[in-house]
């Protein structure tokens, strides 16, 4: 229709008849052949957030409505506002012709909201309940810092804030950072003989090792055979205590597990 009118207008123009088209005739026409559509025919929102809708194509008046205002609701200028959990759908209304959006509203919550982890360590938080995207950060990098998909290392002791930013609304967990307890050349023995069930001799080197930025007591499992002692195997036992492997060290570059 649109081309038709072209030619036709081409055509009278050709021909020397006199066209007169005001301004009012030019919006008329715009308005027949823009295309009239909304914003967004799907989206998601947290509970208590907004989004706005817009219809564009039109001068028309808009008439926004909602088929479940328990889960969300949407006023006169199209600002939809999630009220629950659960999927509503938005229509706006444009003289006879309607046009709908599908609204799930979302309620995310952190899966910690309070830690405490040791120097070194790490630990994984979630923003669970969302799809959207995540922004993660910290509110001081050297006590602890945080990955884009939530991942914290502690840095040093002291105490920092995690923060979980979607849709403007932020989610916030307190991190605290310790001091690594170390354990005594003794408690080492003491792991080393119970894995071995306590059936020979255990000696501690005086030597703490370094192996993957972790530190390192060695004990060696000895047995005795006539005058002297001879050495069947070693562990490796973590000044945390929270490794006790059978390995090997010779130097820093030569060291690992069995």
């Amino acid at each position: 229709m649109k081309k038709i009118l072209i030619s036709l207008l081409t055509v009278l123009m050709m021909v020397g008849t006199p066209i007169v088209l005001n301004v009012d005739s030019f919006i008329r026409i715009q308005n027949v052949y823009a295309t009239v559509k909304i914003n967004k025919k799907t989206v998601r929102v947290l509970k208590g957030k907004t989004i706005t809708l817009k219809i564009t194509g039109t001068k028309k008046k808009v008439i926004w409505s909602s088929n479940k205002k328990s889960i969300a609701t949407v006023n006169s200028k199209g600002v939809v506002t999630g009220k629950k959990k659960g999927t509503a759908t938005i229509t706006a209304k444009v003289g006879n012709k309607k046009y709908t959006c599908k609204v799930a509203v979302e309620t995310s919550s952190l899966n910690k909201t309070n830690i405490s982890i040791t120097k070194g360590k790490t630990y994984q938080l979630k923003l669970n309940g969302t799809s959207q995207k995540v922004t993660w950060s910290t509110s001081n990098k050297s006590i602890a810092t945080v990955t884009s998909n939530g991942k914290v290392t502690a840095k040093k002791v002291g105490t920092t804030y995690i923060k979980a930013k979607v849709q403007g609304k932020i989610y916030s967990c307190k991190v605290v950072v310790k001091k690594i307890k170390k354990i005594t050349k003794n408690t080492a023995i003491e792991m080393v003989r119970k894995k071995t069930n306590n059936k020979f001799y255990y000696f501690c080197d005086e030597r703490i090792v370094s192996y993957k930025g972790k530190q390192y007591y060695i004990v060696y499992v000895k047995q005795h055979i006539g005058n002297h002692y001879s050495t069947i195997t070693q562990y490796l036992v973590s000044l945390d205590g929270s490794v006790c492997k059978e390995g090997w060290y010779v130097n820093e570059n030569n060291m690992g597990f069995y």
